[in-house]
């Protein structure tokens, strides 16, 4: 089970790491690594989905904001050093709020 705490300590201290894929989709989606931490470490961050039987490393779907409010999404691996796996702003023809998936 993924341990929030523990990710937001990983990256508190800077102890992490960022995919090729996830520096790829924060950028598409002009999104910074100080995003995606600031997201990490917002008082609104939780985490959303819980995948610890994925094949790329167990992790977990996290919801956090940034500057100006906006809520977005990361997926990241567990500690003991996290990797950011992707992120993305939420598309809302998939998302119907920052917790729920719309049914296709």
């Amino acid at each position: 089970m993924a341990d929030l705490r523990a990710i937001q300590r990983q990256f508190r201290d800077g102890s992490f790491r960022l995919t090729v894929h996830g520096s790829q989709e924060l950028t598409a989606d002009d999104l910074s690594v100080r995003d995606a931490v600031d997201a990490i470490l917002s008082s609104e961050v939780e985490v959303i989905e819980d995948y610890p039987n994925d094949p790329r490393d167990p992790c977990c779907l996290v919801a956090g904001t940034i500057e100006g409010g906006e809520y977005i999404h990361l997926v990241v691996s567990y500690p003991p050093r996290p990797k950011i796996i992707t992120g993305y702003r939420l598309n809302p023809y998939e998302w119907i709020d920052f917790r729920t998936r719309r049914q296709t």
